[in-house]
């Protein structure tokens, strides 16, 4: 065994290219997840060296099924005209060579040097969509980023119409159907159905495309400077500015997915891209003109669009649109649901399909417009295929049928999704099938579908389903071909493939035929026949064949099936006791007392490095039954009381450290909100702010932006309530700690959560460190006599380094607040730790006071005679906490008597509660 790795790890190629290179050691989980998802055995070549060496091997059968595993992993992941795929067949080839020669040494049989099965190697192919010939009869959605659904087109800047390239032809619906059947009287799939616009999306549209065609003075398009926003690494003052940007291409992207609920909620999104231009822009600009113009257009087409009735947008074959679905026995179908229709040729085995389109007829009948799922015994494939119970793969064939043709409601899963659990809230006893390829029924071929959004109606695409999850997921294993005994004896590979056997249909009188007497039904079922079906059906047989002949081909067939029964619940048996010892085993290894710790990082899939609440860093194996998408750095979790493994993964509550370092949702605080304090504004923007949006503009001057800042003055200046505005009118991540928090039970809990704090901030860059209360840890220090005091200054220690340390291209900035500035420690206070300290005083000058009074007062209902001047002009001292609180005294004693507005009686006595004090008369004697 050691031989043939050694000699794989070896070679070279004639160009000295190592194609065992990319299998040397597994694929990273946290770069490419989805391997993992599609990959149920990954190995690398490293995995089979380390059970070489632990000689873990029991045959030699083992060793070559280990590492044929490695080039067949490659080829199910990636396409075959990718490096991987290739360098897989060179190892393989390779591997085979190696293996050849022990046979010929004598050291191996040939029965165990030759490569196992281990499934189907899937076809990647794409193909376009719509009537495709015999070339691309499986249709290729669109991509989910495809936002460009104008189906006739668009204008280029000279306003000419532009072709698309790959759209539909121009043909209605009734000649769409005639593309049913091929030249020589196949059927043939088509692609997805005609749009079919309610009367608010047909007047959406026109305004979109309305606004699209005026011209400058120059002959240039109007619309052009609004057709994307600007980017925002150049102009990150536009999005300062303009907080809901919106153009052009969003607004056609909202329109493909449906996202407007009614014409003015459309005209609301334009009136915004249009204002925003006008706003930012100056006047006299090309684009703040344009931008009246188009807005000014936009109305006039809105005035029009909404004047017509709705009759007049019916599509040409007189359809009518249901966008609320169609009710069909106390059932509600709408689009995207997954339904069974009604199969005539074989009532045991509905069609699974997706609703694509409900609308009514020119007779006022309801009807479903679906896509088809085939069962794997409805397809032509090779005798060795395998595939998942209750399979089905995607068609192109989309078909119209009565809503009485529905039988219920079914469900489809995406073969990534299913081994993990089921939806949730589905009713009792409803089916679901689990789909991983298309069908290409051209071809014959099945092509594993690379993004399952791609697969769905557009209404439905943005919207995801919550799942209920298995304890962990199941292995999903594949069966042979319920149609393999089929196959006959005589039959060979380079035989032509078997013709497709439809069952009869049946002919619906309906506008959407063009020739009932040769088109067939679109909403019957046309599939090859059953396996299962009848006698009758049964490939290669009629009533005047030998009976014989019939009874020994159904019992050939009754034979397989009765192995296959006995296959699966050998299966259940064996998977039952080993899902009972491994419930076991978890229950004994999560048994309690476990001792609580912090994951740190993932080395592979198995271990992992944790931190321990001793502090101790260790490296772990990681419980194969957990989560692995939970697994987060900083996690807190459980380790075993001996082993130190991992075994489970707690919520973030279970650790209150971590629970109060979370970062804070942005405060709803605007500097509109905050009155007078014009010079603190000012400098709070300068050194915090501006940093943070325009870094650049200090690295050209060459200075280094301020790395803290201090706030101080006495309590209710408006200290917390200004950095709030600053995080408001910011992107930065905003994280807000009280100093007395970081003061802990255990010593190095304190100093601990100083660097999660600083570390947290550069992983959510830009950011906003906000300490309140910053005195409780940096006060001046002194010769510590207790154990408290000396943890304190360890924590104040930790703070200082972390400031010191702090990289100015992380783009964090630090801020402190505090009531008794002159008690910090000077090492805290000195320049390039805390560069600005900025003063709150308290309110002395009318001007503060009045912007502060007038700020609250504009929110609130005041009597006309009230007098806020009769306030302002008194010599009081105070502060905007104490303002505030006059102003809610006042607005209380209003509602008080039940009025609708404060008077000025209402602010004298309020006044006089909060400055002077309570009278005597609101007093309570608890003692008399």
């Amino acid at each position: 065994m050691t031989d043939v790795l050694n000699n794989i790890y070896d070679y070279r190629t004639e160009d000295d290219f190592d194609p065992s290179k990319l299998f040397h050691r597994k694929v990273n989980k946290r770069v490419i997840p989805e391997y993992y998802d599609m990959i149920q055995e990954p190995i690398a070549l490293s995995t089979i060296k380390q059970k070489i060496q632990k000689r873990e091997y029991q045959s030699f059968t083992e060793f070559v099924r280990d590492f044929a595993l490695i080039p067949h992993n490659a080829q199910v992941f990636n396409r075959p005209d990718s490096g991987a795929f290739q360098d897989a067949l060179v190892i393989k080839e390779q591997l085979e060579k190696q293996l050849q020669l022990l046979v010929e040494k004598g050291t191996i049989s040939k029965e165990v040097a030759a490569l196992p099965y281990l499934g189907e190697i899937p076809t990647y192919e794409d193909v376009e969509m719509g009537d495709a010939g015999p070339a691309g009869a499986e249709e290729e959605e669109s991509s989910d980023d495809d936002d460009d659904d104008d189906d006739e087109g668009e204008e280029d800047d000279d306003g000419k119409r532009k072709k698309r390239r790959g759209g539909r032809s121009g043909a209605g619906g009734a000649r769409r159907e005639g593309g049913d059947l091929a030249d020589d009287g196949s059927r043939r799939a088509r692609g997805r159905p005609p749009k079919l616009n309610t009367p608010m999306e047909a007047r959406i549209q026109a305004i979109l495309k309305g606004i699209r065609k005026p011209k400058d003075s120059h002959g240039q398009l109007m619309i052009r400077d609004f057709d994307r926003l600007p980017d925002k690494a150049a102009m990150p003052e536009y999005f300062a500015e303009i907080r809901n940007p919106m153009a052009y291409d969003i607004l056609k992207r909202k329109v493909k997915r449906k996202k407007y609920q009614s014409v003015e909620d459309f005209m609301a999104d334009v009136n915004l891209m249009f204002n925003n231009a006008k706003e930012y822009n100056t006047d006299e600009s090309s684009i703040h003109k344009n931008a009246t113009a188009l807005q000014i257009e936009a109305g006039k087409l809105y005035d029009i669009e909404k004047a017509k009735p709705d009759d007049t947008f019916a599509d040409e074959d007189g359809k009518v649109p249901m966008p609320n679905g169609i009710l069909q026995n106390g059932e509600l179908y709408r689009v995207g649901d997954w339904v069974h229709i009604q199969n005539p040729n074989d009532l045991t085995k509905p069609i699974p399909a997706q609703i694509y389109r409900t609308y009514k007829n020119p007779n006022g009948q309801s009807m479903v417009n679906v896509c088809w799922y085939y069962r794997p015994e409805q397809t032509v494939h090779r005798f060795d295929k395998h595939f998942f119970p209750n399979e089905v793969v995607k068609t192109g064939r989309y078909r119209d049928h009565h809503v009485e043709e529905i039988e219920g409601k079914c469900f489809i899963m995406f073969f990534t999704r299913y081994f993990k659990g089921r939806p949730r809230g589905l009713p009792e006893g409803i089916e679901i099938y689990v789909c991983e390829a298309r069908y290409n029924e051209a071809l014959h071929q099945f092509n594993k579908i690379k993004t399952w959004a791609s697969c769905l109606p557009d209404e439905v695409r943005d919207k995801d389903y919550e799942m209920d999850l298995f304890e962990q997921p199941r292995r999903m294993k594949k069966f042979p071909s319920p149609i393999g005994y089929l196959l006959k004896d005589e039959q060979k590979e380079t035989d032509d493939l078997p013709k497709v056997t439809w069952a009869a249909t049946t002919i619906m009188a309906s506008a959407d035929v063009m020739n009932p007497s040769t088109t067939p039904a679109p909403h019957t079922r046309q599939i090859p026949n059953a396996a299962l079906a009848n006698v009758d059906t049964v490939e290669g047989l009629t009533d005047t064949d030998d009976q014989y002949a019939t009874y020994k081909k159904l019992q050939r067939q009754l034979e397989y099936i009765k192995l296959q029964e006995e296959y699966i619940k050998d299966e259940q048996r064996s998977l039952k006791r080993e899902l009972v010892r491994a419930q076991e085993e978890i229950k004994r290894i999560q048994s309690v007392p476990l001792v609580i710790g912090q994951f740190m990082e993932a080395i592979d899939n198995n271990t992992g490095i944790v931190q321990s609440s001793t502090g101790s860093n260790y490296v772990v194996r990681v419980l194969s039954t957990l989560d692995r998408e939970l697994l987060k750095p900083n996690s807190t979790v459980a380790l075993h009381r001996h082993s130190n493994s991992l075994v489970d993964i707690l919520p973030p509550e279970a650790d209150s450290s971590i629970a109060m370092l979370g970062a804070d949702e942005k405060p709803d605080v605007s500097y509109a909100d905050v009155g007078g304090m014009d010079m603190q504004k000012q400098e709070i923007r300068e050194a915090v702010e501006l940093p943070l949006q325009q870094f650049d503009l200090y690295k050209q001057i060459g200075i280094d932006p301020p790395r803290g800042v201090l706030l101080y003055g006495p309590p209710g200046t408006g200290k917390t309530m200004l950095v709030k505005a600053v995080a408001n009118s910011t992107t930065a991540s905003f994280i807000r700690v009280v100093g007395s928090e970081f003061v802990q039970k255990y010593l190095g809990e304190g100093p601990r959560m100083v660097r999660d704090v600083f570390r947290m901030a550069r992983e959510n860059s830009p950011a906003i460190i906000f300490i309140d209360e910053i005195d409780a840890i940096a006060t001046k220090r002194f010769d510590a006599q207790t154990g408290a005091d000396r943890e304190v200054q360890r924590i104040l220690l930790e703070l200082l380094n972390q400031m010191d340390g702090f990289d100015q291209t992380a783009n964090v900035k630090v801020i402190m607040a505090t009531n008794r500035a002159d008690t910090l420690d000077p090492a805290l206070l000195r320049p390039g730790r805390l560069d600005r300290k900025i003063e709150f005083p308290s309110l002395r000058d009318r001007r503060e006071r009045r912007l502060i009074f007038m700020t609250i007062a504009s929110k609130m209902s005041l009597a006309p005679e009230v007098d806020m001047d009769s306030l302002i002009v008194r010599n009081d001292p105070l502060s905007g906490a104490v303002i505030a609180a006059i102003m809610q005294e006042a607005g209380l004693r209003a509602v008080r008597k039940n009025r609708y507005n404060i008077i000025q009686q209402d602010l004298e006595d309020a006044y006089t509660a909060q400055v002077k004090g309570p009278s005597e008369a609101d007093k309570f004697d608890f003692y008399k």
